[in-house]
């Protein structure tokens, strides 16, 4: 799920992002994706909520923190556009 709460940063200069995204025990109304299977991979876009159109965005060099007992690092950011860290290699299933 967006955490429509989360804040925007700049990555560079020319992309904004957040690390919005966030799992959740059952589905909510910020649950949705299009799914575009590109010559470069799948794209992931956000179809409602604050941040309806952008983009999933592996990368971001965010360092890990603790939460509670757990390392947990931010890798999977949401960008306001399609950059080369949105595409994901699928494979079929055997």
């Amino acid at each position: 799920m967006v955490d429509d709460s989360a804040k925007t940063r700049p990555e560079g200069p020319t992309l904004t992002v957040t690390p919005a995204l966030r799992l959740a025990k059952r589905p909510t109304a910020n649950s949705h994706w299009k799914l575009t299977l590109a010559k470069l991979g799948l794209v992931l876009e956000a179809t409602s909520g604050k941040y309806k159109g952008w983009f999933w965005d592996f990368g971001g060099g965010d360092p890990s923190h603790k939460e509670g007992d757990r390392e947990v690092a931010v890798n999977v950011l949401l960008a306001e556009k399609v950059v080369a860290g949105s595409y994901f290699a699928v494979k079929p299933a055997k």
